[in-house]
């Protein structure tokens, strides 16, 4: 009966722990989808300046004849074709673009500006050009476009690295660097959303650690104002608390009463005698089964709810179960062995009795009869 009150209790926070871990599903999938937009973005972009490229490498090896570093030196170096070129390069220059150059090695392995078609900032012919990241040294051994990415959730920056070729060798590199401005359009639409997720996550983890919370102190409590505080059994409360959905057709009654244990707390003294109560309590609880219901009635009285599952004689064995287990253990308080022995009264009938209370007495009843009969005996 705990066991189903403790499952339905726990279905709302598990709930919301579900609830929370699919909207971090949405969360993630929504990032990734703007990532993937953006990759694709990034991706036509790059084909669109790649094909124009080597258009450029085409014009300059056919028109130009250029066939070494040299020669497209030479070429740049004249301010007329410098024109040229940068009208053919401007063809790129879109909102998109954000700087353009031509750069080449020098003769220290230095990168020097052969063309800036750049819209501002416009370096001269020949000015040195720093380079920090190792991609534009990679080019080189590779012989392939390189592409540094810049990005985080809000923004796409990009630079592509496309190598212009007389035959096998790399006459120059032409960087340009990639603003795509659609996408912050894009994470302008998204982050509201990504948001609107964080904030509903985290308000479902705070309601559910509150439930969770909740529950907690609730069981806590209950396990107080159920729970024996010396032997840790369920007591009289709960025994109220379980009383109106306990089905007594289904149940065997057995009162149980710990011989002249009066004269335990009198010889031994309060101490032993709790010693003895929960020890008695264990062996009690080790003697019937899972789904029978334990309960210290009151002092050394406990009574047992035995499920008897439509067989009258299992509640019998049962309680000659837990006569002979006490009788055959040891109870030791300092050094002294204590003798033990149990009472049992067994109402194998509780239902034919009118209420739970004529139920009990019934079994109280048999019990006294136990106890006059010589104690350590189970009367049914």
């Amino acid at each position: 009966m705990v066991k189903h009150l403790t499952k339905k209790m726990l279905l709302l926070p598990l709930f919301l722990l579900f609830l929370s871990l699919f909207f971090v599903y949405i969360y993630q999938s929504v990032l990734q989808t703007q990532k993937n937009i953006f990759q694709k973005i990034e991706n036509n972009k790059i084909q669109e300046y790649a094909y124009i490229f080597q258009n450029f490498n085409d014009y300059l090896i056919n028109f130009h004849h250029v066939r070494t570093k040299e020669d497209l030196l030479h070429l740049l170096a004249d301010k007329n074709n410098q024109e040229v070129c940068y009208n053919i390069m401007s063809v790129m220059n879109t909102k998109d673009t954000k700087y353009l150059y031509i750069l080449q090695k020098d003769k220290d392995n230095r990168f020097r500006f052969l063309l800036d078609a750049s819209k501002e900032d416009k370096a001269n012919f020949y000015q040195k050009f720093d380079v920090q990241n190792p991609q534009y040294q990679t080019i080189y051994e590779t012989k392939q476009a390189q592409i540094i990415t810049q990005k985080d959730i809000e923004t796409l920056y990009s630079t592509y690295l496309y190598p212009l070729m007389a035959g096998d060798e790399i006459i120059a590199i032409v960087s340009v660097d990639i603003n795509i401005n659609i996408t912050y359009e894009i994470a302008d639409l998204v982050q509201p959303l990504a948001l609107f997720f964080k904030i509903l996550i985290v308000a479902i983890f705070v309601a559910a650690a509150m439930v969770i919370t909740q529950i907690f102190y609730y069981f806590s409590s209950q396990k107080r104002i159920f729970t024996d505080p010396l032997t840790k059994l369920f007591n009289r409360n709960y025994l109220y608390e379980i009383a109106p959905s306990l089905n007594l057709h289904n149940y065997g009654l057995a009162m149980l009463d710990l011989d002249k244990f009066k004269n335990v707390n009198d010889t031994y003294g309060h101490k032993a005698g709790d010693l003895v109560l929960t020890e008695a309590s264990q062996i009690f609880k080790k003697s019937i089964r899972d789904n029978d219901i334990l309960i210290r009635f009151g002092g050394e009285e406990f009574l047992v709810f035995l499920h008897d599952r439509g067989n009258k004689k299992s509640t019998i064995e049962i309680c000659e179960r837990i006569r002979k287990n006490i009788e055959n253990d040891t109870f030791v308080y300092e050094n002294q062995e204590i003798p033990v022995t149990v009472s049992i009264g067994l109402n194998m009938h509780p239902s034919r009795d009118k209420s739970l209370t004529d139920a009990i007495k019934k079994a109280d009843e048999l019990l006294y009869q136990a106890k006059e009969n010589g104690r350590n005996r189970v009367i049914f």
